[in-house]
């Protein structure tokens, strides 16, 4: 029984597959997704200043 099971885990595995994303994509992606992180960043300089005076 056991040995069925780690032969099914395995050939399941290797039925799996990952697609990544190429250079092309992340370099679309990536400027999308920092555009609004930067947008918060700048947002909190100016209380942050206040604070540590």
């Amino acid at each position: 029984m056991t040995e069925l099971l780690v032969e099914e885990i395995f050939a399941t595995l290797d039925e799996q597959t990952v697609t990544a994303p190429g250079p092309e994509a992340t370099a679309l992606i990536a400027p999308s997704l920092a555009a609004p992180l930067t947008a918060v960043l700048d947002q909190r300089k100016p209380p942050a200043a206040g604070l540590d005076a």
